[in-house]
């Protein structure tokens, strides 16, 4: 037991450790869980948002594209074999207004110009006559030039000369019916015309979208920052983001933030669409679920915890009281076997001067040493009688404490239940007429041997047998019934027409050195010993002892013997 003591709490206490951990374990496995996916979500709705970006920003290039394409078409079908030619055909009010036109009809254009080959601008669609700058340090005009198998040039952000505004150009070439380079259509976008449309599409919180050219220039941004125009990517995460495949990546900001990034290309231009989103702004939703499983945990450990120091507390206390109540049992074992060797030996010392008493007292009833007056023999008698009921209750006594000290060993032997029954009676045949009370034995058994100790069920039918006639009244009538139960096991009943039981005493009854308070209990007297005593000599055997009573109306003590215990051989003859 001491082990087990000291083994509780430290159970105990692993078992509140080991549920702890595991709930700290899945809660950090859901944290991380929840993580993860929040990031991929964000992935995919940036992807997603990109794409539908890519398709707004391609349909408004597209547009002007087509209106470059259509005058493009319209100034070759002139026929102009050289720039004079050109010049003459194109340089008119009418194609002015032309162009005006195709400006005021797409919002996204900020201008519509026809440069020659030389760098002076033909028409536009600011002013009239054309301006006279010269943009031969166009990049766009040297490509067009050197490659005459290439039909469209989208440049990089450029400071307009005549509004000082952010444009890129879509560029067209323009060639005579020979193939010659004659000059370029040009169409300017505004780069705030692009931002516009980048506010106006809901990507978030805390998110940029930018447009690139394909080698990483940055032409328009949202929310606007005027000092990024122009200047190509640096960050090296960002190069391969907007050029990688997957176009998924990480990037830290210029304010130290880590965004999540992703590129799409426009199908038809050489356009990037990047958008980029704050870590911290993405895992924004994750965090107060985090915030939350953290506050549900933190309060699970605290109840494991209370609930762990309320169990080794608890565990402690009952290793206290179990470690007091076994010294209590060795106390009460020391104490119990004190009395019973105090009642042995009394027991003893008493037996021996109460054995001489009676043995002298008999030598005087048989006038031994000759005649004496009567009124010697009568208390000769008296002598007897009080000695031979003091020396019972000795030996009830020492039964009991040789029970209690589980020192009683039963003499068992081939018995005969229906010999003992009628040598019982016999016995208590004196006693019966001195009450006025009918014994009499109702055998519906036959004899049964049972292997049994022959004195001690003679022991337990004399103390039914003297309680049964000492509380019935003159005139009543105590019957020994002797049968078996359904099963077969032997069973003899001493029914009594006394004054009976309440049914709430029975079990006190039954209880040592227990006498009822009622009237005709305290008048018939008595030590509390024999019907606890005859119950645990049955029990000795095997066998039940039971009462079943009324008040007024007598009282039944039924012992059973157990079927076990029926001897097989031929019936042994009735005494």
């Amino acid at each position: 037991m001491g082990g087990t003591r000291l083994s509780l709490p430290r159970a105990i206490v692993a078992a509140g450790t080991i549920v702890a951990a595991l709930v700290l374990a899945l809660a950090l496995g859901a944290v991380i869980k929840l993580h993860d996916d929040a990031i991929a979500d964000a992935d995919r709705e940036l992807v997603n948002v990109a794409r539908i970006v890519g398709e707004r920003i391609e349909q408004t290039v597209a547009g002007a594209d087509f209106a470059l394409l259509r005058l493009t078409n319209q100034i070759e079908d002139t026929g102009a074999m050289d720039l004079p030619q050109l010049r003459a055909q194109i340089g008119t009010r009418a194609f002015y207004e032309e162009l005006r036109q195709t400006q005021a009809s797409l919002g996204q254009i900020e201008v519509v110009s026809v440069i020659g080959t030389d760098g002076m601008p033909l028409a536009s669609s600011r002013e009239y006559p054309a301006p006279t700058y010269n943009l031969a340090d166009r990049a766009y005009l040297q490509q067009l030039r050197d490659n005459p198998l290439r039909k469209l040039v989208v440049t990089g952000p450029l400071r307009s000369r005549h509004t000082n505004n952010w444009i890129f150009y879509i560029v067209r070439p323009i060639r005579n019916p020979v193939g010659e380079f004659l000059g370029a259509a040009v169409i300017g976008i505004a780069a705030n015309w692009i931002e516009r449309t980048f506010s106006a599409i809901d990507v978030g919180p805390d998110t940029a979208t930018v447009l690139f050219t394909a080698e990483r220039e940055l032409i328009a941004r949202w929310p606007h920052m005027e000092s990024m125009i122009g200047q190509k990517a640096q960050n090296r995460d960002l190069r391969v983001t907007v050029t990688a495949p997957q176009r998924l990546g990480r990037v830290r900001g210029f304010d130290g933030r880590m965004r999540l990034t992703t590129g799409v290309d426009l199908d038809r231009y050489p356009l990037i669409i990047g958008i980029s989103r704050s870590l911290d702004g993405a895992l924004e939703d994750w965090r107060s679920t985090a915030v939350l499983i953290g506050i549900a945990i933190s309060a699970a450990l605290a109840i494991i915890l209370a609930l762990t120091l309320t169990g080794l507390r608890l565990a402690r206390r009952d290793a206290r009281m179990a470690l007091a109540l076994e010294e209590s049992e060795v106390q009460l074992k020391r104490a119990m076997q004190a009395k019973s060797d105090f009642l042995s030996n009394m027991s003893h010392e008493l037996r021996s001067p109460l054995t001489v008493i009676i043995g002298f007292a008999k030598l005087i009833d048989g006038q031994a040493r000759g005649p004496m007056p009567a009124e010697y023999a009568v208390w000769a008698r008296d002598i007897i009688a009080s000695g031979e009921h003091l020396l019972s209750l000795v030996n009830d006594i020492l039964d009991l404490s040789k029970i209690e000290a589980g020192a009683l060993d039963l003499d068992e032997a081939p018995t005969s239940i229906l010999a003992v029954l009628r040598k019982a009676i016999r016995m208590h045949g004196p006693q019966a007429d001195a009450a006025g009370v009918t014994l009499q034995l109702d055998d519906r058994a036959g004899d049964i041997p049972v292997l049994a100790d022959e004195r001690r069920l003679l022991q337990v039918i004399i103390n039914l047998l003297t309680n049964a006639i000492k509380y019935t009244p003159a005139g009543g009538a105590v019957t020994v019934e002797f049968d078996r139960t359904e099963e077969g096991e032997p069973r003899f009943t001493v029914a009594d027409s006394g004054i009976g039981i309440a049914p709430d005493d029975i079990e006190r009854v039954m209880a040592r050195f227990v006498q009822l308070k009622e009237a005709g209990a305290r008048r018939a007297g008595g030590t509390g010993i024999g019907l606890p005593l005859a119950r645990e000599l049955v029990e000795l055997h095997g066998g039940t002892l039971t009462l079943s009573s009324q008040p007024g109306e007598g009282t039944r003590a039924t012992v059973t013997l157990p079927l076990s215990r029926v001897l097989t051989p031929p019936r042994m003859a009735v005494a």
